[in-house]
């Protein structure tokens, strides 16, 4: 995360990407793990440095699958 500004206003605040990998496996009985992967990026902008990271990695898990 690095220190940034904010909107029209200009407030100081906070912004980061996130990159995320998921693996799902699916097992299914005698027919094999059925697997798939993914990968995503997730930006963060908030005046919060919590919420910036929250947004961020959520944006980047959702992408991701």
């Amino acid at each position: 995360m690095a220190e940034r500004r904010i909107g029209r206003d200009q407030k100081p605040g906070w912004g980061g990407t996130y990159i995320a990998r998921v693996r799902i496996t699916i097992h299914a009985g005698a027919h094999g793990p059925l697997v798939r992967e993914g990968t995503g990026a997730g930006h963060g902008i908030d005046v919060d440095l919590g919420l910036a990271h929250e947004s961020a990695i959520k944006e980047a898990e959702t992408d991701a699958m």
